[in-house]
């Protein structure tokens, strides 16, 4: 629950920032930077959750199964 609330005041500060950035640079250097003034904002709140969504998956995969293991040590 914790996770998903950074998470979420994450993309929401990634989201002001971009927003900042587009509101003080004219329309020919977010031109020169290939940044579109309609969708920036969106393309990087979707590009974050993205990212969470990868790294979740990655945590799933990289966890061991819970499988009891059954060793007998036999003496020589």
């Amino acid at each position: 629950m914790l996770k998903n609330l950074f998470r979420s005041f994450v993309i929401a500060r990634t989201a002001s920032a971009a927003d900042e950035v587009i509101r003080n640079m004219s329309d020919r250097q977010l031109q020169d930077v290939g940044i579109n003034r309609r969708t920036h904002v969106r393309e990087l709140m979707f590009r974050m959750q993205d990212e969470y969504a990868a790294q979740d998956a990655e945590a799933k995969v990289l966890k061991l199964p819970n499988i009891p293991l059954n060793i007998k040590l036999q003496s020589a």
